[in-house]
């Protein structure tokens, strides 16, 4: 029992020291700029729903983390070298497995939706209703294996839109019936625009939403590297339990 305990204090000795070192040293992450609601700088400084959580993890953790805002290349061309100690937030690949830790839970999920004008009776609930659709999209976007197949086809006709801003447009003015969109980055949009009263997003999702993560640099020289993962990690999770996450999320899109 007295091993047990002397085993115990020890660890958290030295969970102790490596978190005084990183309070002193502080760490530092990249995200990319521009990224509405998760990640962005304007007039007010840095703002977005990941931002806020990094903020939030480094008052809890007591360490000062300092935020860089860069192209996504650099991000994670960055995080690759060791340039950075981590960034945020990024999907889960198995390239980007060999140069990155993920840090469980994820920071955010993205989640694509059909947007429709309310009570248009549009209805999405099996492929066969988007049949003779007209549906805007983003140049280049993929939206799934079978609804794309079925665009390649004829079946279902497409509006290749600028950007989020015009795709909306194009279902207000009518000449579009729907339009694919990320749901958080549209429905902060649609806030921005004053317009959640006359889009809504349909329940059913396109396709499976994915996590993205905060990810630390395998090749950063951190000290005590591992242990500093497992308190960000469970810190995050902390977060998440006690609702701070959904407060910050709300904050940005409700």
């Amino acid at each position: 029992m007295k091993f047990i305990v002397i085993a115990v204090l020890l660890a958290e000795f030295v969970l102790r020291s490596s978190l005084s070192h990183a309070s002193s040293h502080g760490l530092s992450f990249v995200t990319l700029d521009n990224f509405q609601p998760y990640s962005w700088t304007s007039d007010q400084g840095a703002r977005g729903i990941d931002v806020e959580i990094i903020r939030e993890l480094s008052r809890r953790i007591n360490i000062p983390i300092s935020i860089s805002f860069v192209p996504w290349k650099r991000v994670l061309l960055m995080t690759k070298t060791g340039k950075t100690d981590g960034s945020f937030a990024a999907f889960k690949t198995s390239e980007r497995n060999e140069f990155a830790i993920y840090i469980d839970p994820p920071m955010h999920y993205s989640t694509y939706k059909l947007f429709v004008r309310k009570g248009s009776g549009f209805r999405y609930t099996k492929l066969d209703d988007l049949y003779g659709k007209i549906i805007a999209k983003n140049a280049g976007f993929l939206i799934s294996a079978l609804i794309d197949q079925a665009i390649a086809e004829n079946k279902i006709r497409v509006i290749e839109g600028k950007n989020a801003n015009n795709n909306i447009r194009l279902v207000v003015s009518g000449r579009a019936d729907a339009f694919v969109g990320n749901e958080n980055e549209i429905m902060y949009q649609l806030k921005q625009m004053k317009l959640t009263d006359e889009i809504i997003p349909l329940p059913r999702p396109l396709r499976v939403s994915r996590g993205a993560f905060l990810m630390i640099s395998k090749a950063a020289d951190i000290v005590d590297k591992q242990l500093i993962v497992q308190k960000i990690s469970k810190t995050l999770s902390e977060m998440k339990r006690d609702g701070s996450f959904e407060k910050i999320y709300e904050q940005y899109l409700r």
